[in-house]
Order: C-alpha cells, then sequence, then structure tokens
C-alpha cells in the first residue's frame, strides 16, 4: 500500500539520498587535486596512503559503490 505512513515520504528520502551520492559531482576536482605539501626535513622516502576510502556510482544498476 503505497498510502500507508511507513512509505509516504519514500520519494523525498530517496531524492534526498540520491543527493548525498552524488555531492561529489558539485566539487571542483581541480581544487581537490591541486593540494600540494612542502618538503620538511629533507624526506626522501616515498609516502604511501592506505585505508583511503571513497564512493561512486554505478549508472547499470542505479546503486552506490562504496569502499
Amino acid at each position: 500500500d503505497p498510502d500507508r505512513p511507513g512509505l509516504l515520504e519514500t520519494p523525498a528520502r530517496a531524492a534526498r539520498a540520491f543527493e548525498e551520492y552524488f555531492a561529489g559531482y558539485k566539487q571542483d576536482p581541480i581544487q581537490i587535486l591541486d593540494r600540494t605539501f612542502d618538503e620538511t626535513g629533507s624526506y626522501e622516502e616515498m609516502v604511501i596512503l592506505r585505508g583511503i576510502s571513497f564512493e561512486s556510482h554505478c549508472e547499470h544498476h542505479i546503486a552506490p559503490i562504496i569502499g
């Protein structure tokens, strides 16, 4: 029953969810990727970052991809 109380606000909730899923499209990638860091203390080793989360979207399945 689409008129039952638990479903009445579903379209609005779904719209808000998709706004959150696609929020990254409003960000400027150049501004994010252009960030650099100054050298400190003559550090010459490679820096490896791990545990970086990512979010994307599968346009075929209309589903978020989170990793």
